[in-house]
């Protein structure tokens, strides 16, 4: 097996998951000045949040991982099975070295990336409609109190 299972994914690739305009992280705020620079490059108020751009970039790199993470062939795949299998059987022998023990966490996350690739998508929209169903709880619960105190206020 090689030593590099996961496809990098390359310029053409980013830009079509992150739209035409690739942000540029290493422009962010290395100039010393008062102002600092957006995902984007363009320069950005004093004090201004880096929130929204942060969580465009890290949506947009889970998005990337599972693309690359996707392209794994089936064969590459069970090779990670197996060569794990392999350490676990070493690790409860007691013969596992310390490389190896590293090896077996990378490959235990190589094969958690893969399986996020495949079922990831489908988990993040339940975790929006779940955030979604959250809030309409709580905006009921809002008016709910609201129109028990406008009830209370008019009883004498």
């Amino acid at each position: 097996m090689t030593s590099s299972t996961t496809p990098i994914v390359n310029e053409a690739t980013a830009s079509l998951v992150l739209g035409s305009k690739t942000p540029n992280v290493a422009s962010r705020n290395n100039t010393g000045s008062s102002n600092t620079r957006g995902a984007a490059g363009e320069v950005l108020p004093v004090g201004r949040s880096f929130q929204n751009q942060d969580l465009f970039l890290a949506a947009s790199a889970r998005r990337v991982g599972r693309l690359s993470a996707a392209a794994i062939s089936r064969s590459e795949e069970e090779e990670l099975h197996g060569e794990r299998q392999r350490l676990l059987d070493k690790k409860f022998e007691g013969t596992l070295t310390r490389s190896e023990a590293n090896r077996l966490s990378y490959v235990r996350w190589s094969l958690d990336r893969i399986e996020d690739a495949r079922v990831g998508p489908v988990l993040d929209e339940i975790e929006t409609k779940l955030l979604q169903y959250e809030k309409l709880a709580r905006d009921i619960a809002s008016l709910k109190d609201v129109l028990q105190s406008s009830v209370g206020r008019r009883r004498p």
